[in-house]
């Protein structure tokens, strides 16, 4: 199959390409993901928490406002638009947010969930191989997000006393009560604290 593009990973950068590309051309692109759904935070507790951006930045709203991807048609599609609005939420919760993802990520025709990328080779085109085909294209666009970082000199002492936030879910519940030393100042961190 001849592309003009593959994206690598159906991450938040991808998938909101993969919706405007959708939307615009409809073909000649397909985004591959080895997850058969959309993973924002796996391990995370902090479902509860808002999203530190609005609604209206979600995948396409700043670009396409009439999108059928928009988060608003999310919340029409699924029947939570008038809930979500009379609730008067000053931000969206994460977990919503993910389900929206989830949404896209299941609803867009270009996105291929469960296939994962084997093999990338360039030669004057990328040739892609999964497990299920051989594709070549033009361009190639790579999302496969942030892998969870502990310094090095800390890697023998992983476990359930030091442990990256995107693990706190399957640590031992013993941990919320002891004293504990939260290392980094991002919205993660902060979140850990006031669990």
């Amino acid at each position: 199959m001849d592309l003009f593009c593959i994206g690598v990973g159906a991450g938040p950068s991808n998938l909101s390409l993969a919706c405007q590309i959708q939307e615009e051309i409809a073909q000649g692109a397909l985004f591959l993901d080895r997850e058969v759904d959309f993973r924002g935070h796996p391990g995370s507790a902090f479902d509860c928490a808002e999203l530190q951006v609005g609604h209206f930045q979600d995948l396409v709203t700043l670009v396409n406002p009439r999108s059928a991807y928009t988060f608003v048609n999310y919340l029409h599609e699924n029947g939570r638009l008038y809930n979500f609005l009379n609730a008067q939420f000053h931000g969206v919760l994460r977990a919503e947010f993910a389900q929206y993802l989830n949404w896209a990520f299941q609803k867009n025709p270009l996105v291929r969930g469960g296939e994962a990328v084997r093999e990338i080779r360039f030669d004057g085109e990328f040739r892609v191989r999964t497990d299920n085909a051989v594709l070549d294209a033009r361009n190639l666009v790579i999302d496969i997000g942030k892998q969870a970082q502990i310094p090095p000199q800390f890697h023998g002492w992983t476990g359930p006393n030091l442990f990256h936030s995107s693990e706190l879910a399957h640590i031992n519940p013993e941990v919320q009560k002891k004293h504990v030393c939260v290392v980094g100042g991002g919205q993660s961190g902060a979140e850990l604290l006031l669990h």
